[in-house]
Protein backbone atom coordinates (compact mmCIF):
# COMPACT_ATOMS: atom_id res chain seq x y z
CA UNK A 1 0.00 0.00 0.00
CA UNK A 2 1.41 3.27 -1.05
CA UNK A 3 -0.13 6.90 0.02
CA UNK A 4 0.63 10.44 -1.03
CA UNK A 5 -0.47 14.34 -0.82
CA UNK A 6 -0.43 16.19 -3.64
CA UNK A 7 -1.23 19.79 -4.67
CA UNK A 8 -1.90 21.37 -7.59
CA UNK A 9 1.18 23.25 -9.43
CA UNK A 10 0.11 26.63 -10.01
CA UNK A 11 -0.42 29.56 -7.41
CA UNK A 12 -3.07 29.83 -5.55
CA UNK A 13 -3.61 26.48 -4.60
CA UNK A 14 -6.86 24.72 -5.51
CA UNK A 15 -6.49 21.77 -5.85
CA UNK A 16 -5.74 18.96 -2.70
CA UNK A 17 -5.63 15.23 -3.45
CA UNK A 18 -4.97 12.11 -1.14
CA UNK A 19 -3.76 9.77 -3.38
CA UNK A 20 -3.84 5.68 -2.33
CA UNK A 21 -2.30 2.67 -4.16
CA UNK A 22 -3.10 -0.94 -2.70
CA UNK A 23 -1.46 -4.10 -4.32
CA UNK A 24 -3.84 -6.86 -5.73
CA UNK A 25 -1.76 -9.15 -5.03
CA UNK A 26 1.88 -10.04 -3.17
CA UNK A 27 3.70 -9.35 -6.04
CA UNK A 28 4.38 -5.56 -5.87
CA UNK A 29 5.04 -5.74 -9.95
CA UNK A 30 1.80 -6.50 -10.33
CA UNK A 31 -1.59 -4.86 -10.44
CA UNK A 32 -2.63 -2.15 -8.37
CA UNK A 33 -6.30 -0.72 -7.18
CA UNK A 34 -5.38 3.31 -7.29
CA UNK A 35 -7.56 5.81 -5.42
CA UNK A 36 -7.63 9.48 -5.37
CA UNK A 37 -9.36 11.38 -3.03
CA UNK A 38 -10.54 15.40 -2.83
CA UNK A 39 -8.71 16.52 0.29
CA UNK A 40 -10.20 19.67 0.50
CA UNK A 41 -13.33 18.57 1.45
CA UNK A 42 -14.11 18.36 5.01
CA UNK A 43 -16.93 15.27 4.68
CA UNK A 44 -19.00 16.01 1.63
CA UNK A 45 -18.32 19.69 2.40
CA UNK A 46 -15.68 21.80 0.01
CA UNK A 47 -13.57 24.12 1.89
CA UNK A 48 -10.91 26.62 0.59
CA UNK A 49 -8.30 24.32 2.36
CA UNK A 50 -5.53 21.77 1.12
CA UNK A 51 -4.06 19.22 3.39
CA UNK A 52 -0.07 19.32 3.74
CA UNK A 53 2.45 16.72 5.73
CA UNK A 54 0.21 13.83 5.33
CA UNK A 55 0.61 10.52 8.21
CA UNK A 56 -0.44 7.16 6.97
CA UNK A 57 -2.00 4.75 10.15
CA UNK A 58 -3.93 1.36 10.01
CA UNK A 59 -5.37 -1.53 12.26
CA UNK A 60 -7.14 -4.59 11.49
CA UNK A 61 -10.48 -2.74 10.04
CA UNK A 62 -9.37 0.93 8.86
CA UNK A 63 -7.01 3.14 6.93
CA UNK A 64 -5.93 6.18 8.22
CA UNK A 65 -4.35 9.40 6.23
CA UNK A 66 -3.76 12.64 8.83
CA UNK A 67 -2.59 16.15 7.55
CA UNK A 68 -2.74 19.33 8.47
CA UNK A 69 -4.72 21.98 6.55
CA UNK A 70 -3.74 24.91 4.83
CA UNK A 71 -5.41 27.81 3.17
CA UNK A 72 -5.64 27.99 -0.41
CA UNK A 73 -5.49 31.42 -0.92
CA UNK A 74 -2.66 34.04 0.86
CA UNK A 75 -1.63 34.15 3.32
CA UNK A 76 -1.65 30.19 3.04
CA UNK A 77 -1.63 30.31 7.04
CA UNK A 78 -2.16 26.60 9.18
CA UNK A 79 -6.17 26.63 9.67
CA UNK A 80 -6.56 22.78 11.53
CA UNK A 81 -5.67 19.24 11.60
CA UNK A 82 -7.67 16.46 9.87
CA UNK A 83 -7.90 13.03 10.42
CA UNK A 84 -9.63 10.84 7.01
CA UNK A 85 -10.62 7.41 8.02
CA UNK A 86 -11.20 4.25 5.19
CA UNK A 87 -12.07 0.95 5.29
CA UNK A 88 -9.64 -1.61 4.98
CA UNK A 89 -11.75 -4.28 3.40
CA UNK A 90 -13.40 -2.10 0.79
CA UNK A 91 -9.99 -0.59 -0.78
CA UNK A 92 -8.13 -4.09 -0.27
CA UNK A 93 -11.11 -5.47 -2.45
CA UNK A 94 -10.73 -2.63 -4.96
CA UNK A 95 -14.29 -1.65 -4.16
CA UNK A 96 -15.48 1.95 -4.50
CA UNK A 97 -14.23 3.60 -1.21
CA UNK A 98 -16.00 5.56 1.13
CA UNK A 99 -14.57 7.88 4.10
CA UNK A 100 -14.85 9.72 7.37
CA UNK A 101 -13.34 13.17 8.38
CA UNK A 102 -12.70 14.01 11.96
CA UNK A 103 -11.42 17.76 11.71
CA UNK A 104 -10.44 20.53 14.78
CA UNK A 105 -8.92 18.12 17.29
CA UNK A 106 -7.26 20.07 19.61
CA UNK A 107 -4.64 19.30 23.09
CA UNK A 108 -5.93 19.11 26.38
CA UNK A 109 -4.82 23.07 26.62
CA UNK A 110 -6.79 23.86 23.60
CA UNK A 111 -4.10 24.28 21.15
CA UNK A 112 -4.08 22.68 17.80
CA UNK A 113 -3.15 18.84 17.74
CA UNK A 114 -0.54 20.11 14.72
CA UNK A 115 0.93 16.70 12.69
CA UNK A 116 -0.61 14.11 14.53
CA UNK A 117 0.88 10.79 13.09
CA UNK A 118 -1.59 7.62 13.19
CA UNK A 119 0.17 4.53 14.14
CA UNK A 120 0.91 1.48 11.77
CA UNK A 121 -0.62 -1.19 14.18
CA UNK A 122 2.01 -4.61 14.01
CA UNK A 123 0.01 -5.79 16.53
CA UNK A 124 -3.89 -6.89 16.11
CA UNK A 125 -6.17 -4.10 17.24
CA UNK A 126 -9.54 -2.67 16.27
CA UNK A 127 -8.41 0.64 17.50
CA UNK A 128 -5.12 3.14 16.17
CA UNK A 129 -3.04 4.92 18.38
CA UNK A 130 -2.16 8.54 16.97
CA UNK A 131 0.74 10.98 18.63
CA UNK A 132 1.26 14.81 18.15
CA UNK A 133 4.10 16.89 19.79
CA UNK A 134 4.31 20.76 20.15
CA UNK A 135 5.60 21.76 16.59
CA UNK A 136 7.26 24.80 18.28
CA UNK A 137 8.96 23.16 21.61
CA UNK A 138 6.99 21.72 25.01
CA UNK A 139 7.47 19.24 27.61
CA UNK A 140 4.97 16.64 26.67
CA UNK A 141 2.94 14.92 23.37
CA UNK A 142 -0.72 13.84 22.94
CA UNK A 143 -1.51 10.39 22.81
CA UNK A 144 -4.91 9.98 20.95
CA UNK A 145 -6.81 6.61 20.28
CA UNK A 146 -9.27 6.26 17.30
CA UNK A 147 -12.37 3.23 18.11
CA UNK A 148 -15.11 2.35 15.51
CA UNK A 149 -13.76 2.77 12.55
CA UNK A 150 -14.24 3.12 9.58
CA UNK A 151 -18.19 3.23 9.38
CA UNK A 152 -18.65 5.45 12.80
CA UNK A 153 -14.95 6.41 14.08
CA UNK A 154 -14.46 8.04 17.36
CA UNK A 155 -11.26 10.17 18.57
CA UNK A 156 -10.35 9.86 22.08
CA UNK A 157 -7.51 11.92 24.07
CA UNK A 158 -6.00 9.61 26.20
CA UNK A 159 -3.52 11.15 27.68
CA UNK A 160 -0.89 14.34 27.85
CA UNK A 161 2.38 12.49 28.32
CA UNK A 162 4.91 14.27 30.46
CA UNK A 163 8.49 13.55 28.13
CA UNK A 164 11.71 16.00 28.67
CA UNK A 165 11.70 19.14 26.89
CA UNK A 166 12.54 19.86 23.93
CA UNK A 167 12.55 22.53 21.29
CA UNK A 168 13.09 23.64 17.82
CA UNK A 169 16.53 22.50 15.96
CA UNK A 170 18.60 24.29 14.07
CA UNK A 171 19.67 22.91 10.31
CA UNK A 172 21.53 19.97 10.31
CA UNK A 173 25.21 19.90 8.89
CA UNK A 174 25.87 17.26 6.27
CA UNK A 175 29.26 15.82 5.30
CA UNK A 176 31.08 17.73 2.19
CA UNK A 177 29.31 20.44 2.24
CA UNK A 178 28.57 23.65 3.84
CA UNK A 179 24.86 23.86 2.97
CA UNK A 180 22.70 22.21 5.59
CA UNK A 181 19.34 20.51 6.04
CA UNK A 182 15.92 22.16 7.14
CA UNK A 183 15.02 20.49 10.17
CA UNK A 184 11.89 22.13 10.07
CA UNK A 185 10.53 22.30 13.82
CA UNK A 186 9.58 19.68 16.22
CA UNK A 187 6.15 18.41 14.75
CA UNK A 188 5.70 14.38 14.95
CA UNK A 189 7.31 11.88 12.24
CA UNK A 190 5.44 8.41 11.58
CA UNK A 191 5.26 5.89 14.12
CA UNK A 192 4.18 2.45 15.01
CA UNK A 193 2.56 0.77 17.51
CA UNK A 194 3.13 -2.90 18.71
CA UNK A 195 1.92 -4.95 21.48
CA UNK A 196 1.17 -1.66 23.55
CA UNK A 197 3.61 0.01 22.79
CA UNK A 198 3.83 3.02 20.63
CA UNK A 199 7.18 4.02 18.73
CA UNK A 200 7.93 7.61 17.40
CA UNK A 201 10.50 10.44 17.16
CA UNK A 202 10.96 14.10 16.63
CA UNK A 203 13.67 16.81 15.68
CA UNK A 204 14.91 18.47 18.68
CA UNK A 205 17.65 20.75 19.85
CA UNK A 206 20.42 19.86 21.99
CA UNK A 207 22.96 22.06 23.06
CA UNK A 208 22.27 24.20 19.95
CA UNK A 209 22.95 21.69 17.03
CA UNK A 210 19.85 19.19 15.55
CA UNK A 211 19.46 15.69 16.85
CA UNK A 212 16.24 13.36 16.70
CA UNK A 213 14.44 12.23 19.74
CA UNK A 214 13.65 8.90 20.49
CA UNK A 215 10.18 8.19 22.04
CA UNK A 216 8.39 4.83 23.20
CA UNK A 217 4.72 5.12 25.17
CA UNK A 218 2.42 2.92 26.84
CA UNK A 219 -0.37 3.16 25.64
CA UNK A 220 -2.46 1.07 28.41
CA UNK A 221 -1.41 3.71 31.00
CA UNK A 222 -0.57 6.70 28.37
CA UNK A 223 3.07 7.35 30.46
CA UNK A 224 6.54 7.87 28.35
CA UNK A 225 8.86 4.54 28.58
CA UNK A 226 11.74 6.16 27.03
CA UNK A 227 12.28 9.73 25.92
Amino acid sequence: MDVSSKIGSKWPRRRSNIDISVSQTTDPMGAWWKYTFDATKDGNTSTNNWMDFPHMGFDNNSIYVSGNMYRTTFPWNYRYSKLRVFSKAQMYSGLAATYVDITRFRNADNSNAFAASPARSHTSTASCFMVNTRSGSGSNVTLWRIDNGPSTPSLVRVATVSVGSYSIPPDATQLGTSTKIATGDCRTQDCIWQSGTLYTGFSENVSGTSAVRYLTINTSTGVKIKD
